[in-house]
């Protein structure tokens, strides 16, 4: 997207099956609810810093994406952002993220490595079902801080998790 774009509306893109590669405006400071959602598609996200805030569903369902970098100044990813991105195999969320909403990462079967940084504080549940943000994938290992909220939360939700100060560079 042009640089010139400040702000794409919700389902912008949706089902947009030709897709394969975005770039987002540097402008942009979120992505908006299901703006890419069904985009199977869709392999190679490029989002810039100072994107804030990656919103409901807005990736949800996009079957293709590989591995997205999440830039540092993401504070909040909703729910269901993720869910069942099945290609994405690893993901190392930023240092000032705070927020983690429920289904964030469901049916994503081949995570398999997380990192959570110790600025998260809120990680959601689903509220009828009491579901974790990572339901349905079950390859994930959550690598936080020791001491820190996620470390609680992966404990009391019986979600595996190894301790880690700061992310592994080769993921």
């Amino acid at each position: 997207l042009p640089d010139s774009v400040e702000d794409v509306k919700s389902r912008a893109f949706e089902n947009c099956f030709e897709i394969r590669t975005v770039r987002l405006s540097t402008r942009m400071k979120t992505v908006s609810e299901y703006m890419f959602v069904d985009c199977h598609a869709l392999t190679h996200i490029e989002i810039p810093d100072g994107i804030k805030r990656i919103c409901n569903s807005a990736f949800s369902d996009c079957t293709s994406l590989q591995n997205p970098y999440i830039p540092q100044s993401v504070t909040h990813i909703e729910q269901y952002a993720f869910k069942n991105c099945s290609k994405i195999t690893h993901l190392v969320l930023p240092e000032k993220l705070t927020l983690i909403g429920a289904y964030a990462f469901a049916f994503c079967q081949s995570l398999t490595y997380l990192f959570i940084p110790a600025s998260v504080n809120e990680i959601e549940n689903s509220a009828l079902s009491n579901d974790t943000p990572f339901y349905e994938s079950k390859n994930v290992t959550i690598y936080c801080p020791v001491n820190s909220f996620t470390q609680s939360y992966a404990i009391s939700h019986g979600i595996r998790y190894i301790n880690a100060a700061t992310p592994d560079q080769s993921h």
